[in-house]
């Protein structure tokens, strides 16, 4: 959380009675609120009303507030108003992308907010070309990187509008929460969508000795051995570290084809029957990477369904997304432009992901 309440309005300290640590307090209330968390004893509805409250104490207003007081008192005081979801937002974002289970394993992120700083330093040996992804298509630039060479990741802006009608959220009809909600499910859908996009650009990089660490072929029982040595090959490569299998659903689930289903186990019959996939693939753990539409079209998938990566785990952080941290919330609130009478939000933040991949990994291209 970034520290902003030496920098609110007089107003916005008298709502909280010059104290930070109330002020911090409500923070978290509304981090926790958007999350579904309470505290024991406290309801939603609880919550939800402390919000209200607070946000009137701000904007100063009472209970009884009019429709007219309301919109004017937004006016007043929107930079605080929206300055308090900025950072609650932000918040979420990288505090979610640490609790991401994939993100520890493969993704390093950057908050430039947090003084980190847009640099990344090729060290190892095996080193490969660098790919830059740029939102929802397959353009990607690619660069070279000797060893102790540094690189940026490039960032741009990206943003969506959301909007409530301001007399639900103010009357109890809707809450800050669901607003905040909003905002942070379809950046975080977003930023996901890019992250998984570059994890499987990486196999459209060079790879080292091709033809033992890229296959175009058939996966069949016919296909078994070859796959198997190739899994050994990556882990061998790299130290004996832990390796995984990564593709798309539907990717994974061909690995059935390399063996006789009626010899699998009870546990992988589940795993078939609950995920439509195998969970482990002869002692080897797959991580399936979500699928992907091109944006307003249904027809285009984004991430390969016929590759599969085997990519190792240790110390492999070869997505890299840098987030500058510093967000911004734009308003419309002018009727002749919103004949609804609704306040439309427009969240910006800017962001960038690349691969720098660093260790030997293999790609199979799946063929029919």
């Amino acid at each position: 959380m970034k520290n902003n309440f030496l920098n609110f309005s007089a107003t916005v300290k008298d709502a909280f009675e010059n104290n930070e640590n109330k002020y911090i307090g409500f923070f978290q209330l509304l981090k926790d609120s958007a999350k579904g968390i309470y505290e024991a004893g406290i309801t939603k509805a609880d919550a939800d009303k402390q919000i209200r409250d607070t946000f009137r104490l701000i904007m100063g207003l009472d209970e009884k507030a009019s429709a007219k007081e309301i919109r004017k008192a937004i006016r007043r005081n929107k930079n605080e108003i929206f300055e308090v979801i900025e950072d609650t937002v932000e918040d979420l974002l990288t505090s979610g992308w640490q609790d991401n289970e994939f993100f520890h394993d493969f993704v390093e992120v950057k908050n430039l907010g947090l003084d980190d700083t847009n640099e990344f330093m090729s060290e190892d040996k095996t080193v490969l070309t660098v790919g830059k992804l740029s939102g929802n298509h397959w353009d990607i630039d690619r660069q070279r990187l000797g060893i102790g060479d540094s690189f940026r990741v490039p960032t741009s802006w990206v943003g969506l509008a959301v909007y409530e009608e301001f007399e639900r959220v103010m009357t109890g009809r809707a809450d800050w929460g669901k607003l905040v909600t909003k905002i942070y499910e379809a950046m975080d859908e977003y930023v996901n969508a890019l992250v998984f996009e570059a994890v499987m650009s990486a196999g459209t990089q060079v790879l080292p000795g091709s033809d033992q660490f890229y296959k175009t072929a058939a996966l069949d029982a016919a296909a078994k051995s070859t796959f198997i040595t190739m899994v050994e090959d990556v882990q061998a490569a790299n130290r004996g570290a832990e390796v995984v299998i990564m593709g798309t659903k539907s990717a994974l689930s061909r690995l059935s084809d390399l063996a006789d289903v009626n010899w699998l186990s009870a546990e992988d019959k589940n795993d078939r029957r609950n995920m439509g996939r195998l969970g482990i693939w002869e002692g080897t753990r797959l991580v399936e990477i979500p699928q992907v539409f091109a944006k307003n079209d249904t027809s285009t998938k984004m991430v390969d369904p016929n590759v599969l990566l085997i990519m190792p785990v240790a110390d492999n952080k070869f997505v890299k997304l840098v987030y500058e941290g510093d967000s911004q919330i734009k308003e419309v609130t002018d009727s002749t432009d919103k004949n609804d009478m609704t306040y439309e939000f427009k969240y910006l933040t800017k962001l960038g992901v690349a691969t720098i991949v660093g260790r030997f990994f293999a790609v199979w291209n799946i063929v029919a």
